[in-house]
């Protein structure tokens, strides 16, 4: 599920009122900020991008769990992630994910949009170069 442009900056907003630091990063928000019509063009947009364009930045925040559901496109979800943001459709993506289901695409980019919205939230690293 993907959030609004109004809806998004309205949970951003609110995120940091009432944090009193930049809005942390869901999924569903890295999902959305990853797609190349993506309403949002600033700062949180070129945070996932420069986050997403470092795989070893956040692969490592992939679950065990997820790595078994996904089998061999946990190796390709960098790939997926690029050809993603590039503007190619889930349907377009599956066979050089090396599947036929758009189902099991998608479930790697959600898969992935967690890892990067995990990244992306870990305060105790810095951020990415570019992130921010």
């Amino acid at each position: 599920m993907t959030l609004s442009a109004p809806l998004l900056r309205l949970r951003q907003t609110f995120s940091a009122l009432l944090g009193g630091r930049s809005a942390r990063y869901s999924g569903s928000d890295v999902r959305a900020l990853l797609d190349p019509n993506a309403a949002e063009s600033g700062e949180r947009r070129r945070a996932v991008l420069s986050t997403a364009a470092v795989p070893g930045s956040w692969i490592s925040y992939l679950r065990d769990r997820d790595v078994r559901e996904l089998g061999r496109l946990a190796e390709r979800l960098p790939t997926i992630v690029c050809l993603h943001a590039s503007g190619v459709s889930l349907d377009e993506l599956a066979r050089p994910a090396g599947t036929r289901s758009t189902w099991r695409v998608e479930q790697a980019l959600n898969a992935a949009a967690d890892c990067i919205a995990a990244r992306l939230n870990d305060e105790r690293l810095p951020a990415v170069r570019g992130a921010g």
